[in-house]
């Protein structure tokens, strides 16, 4: 059965017309969060059809949403959710996790963010023990 799986993804609805891939790793799924995915996202496969495999029809036993009604249909199907640069896209989750670690690193920077003109000393805190003293002579 993997041999026939040629492409799969997370995508916001199952139209073929509107594709909106959330990603391709299942795992990203639960960092997202299901109530930013929505009850609406499906998994897209893109099948080698083989009239000799019969594995394929269990696919179809298991009561998929959409199946492309020809050979022809499923090519073109294909193209739009799996378009020839897919395995360069990234999708909306690790976009949206490069914008949170975006969004971190400007909080980190702007604790001791210092404007023109501003002169600033970063304090660091010291136990007793650290503080040795030297006697005077």
């Amino acid at each position: 059965m993997e041999d026939t799986i040629i492409y799969y993804g997370f995508f916001r609805s199952a139209d073929p017309e509107n594709p909106k891939l959330l990603c391709k790793d299942p795992e990203l799924l639960s960092v997202y969060g299901m109530d930013k995915i929505g009850k609406e996202a499906k998994l897209v496969l893109s099948v080698l059809m083989d009239d000799k495999d019969k594995s394929l029809l269990r696919l179809v036993d298991i009561g998929p949403i959409y199946v492309s009604p020809d050979h022809e249909a499923g090519i073109d199907d294909a193209s739009k959710f799996f378009p020839y640069n897919f395995d360069e896209m990234d999708g909306e989750i690790k976009l949206w996790l490069a914008q949170q670690e975006i969004r971190n690193e400007e909080d980190i920077g702007a604790e001791y963010e210092l404007y023109e003109g501003d002169e600033g000393i970063i304090e660091e805190e010291y136990s007793s023990q650290d503080q040795q003293q030297v006697p005077a002579n």
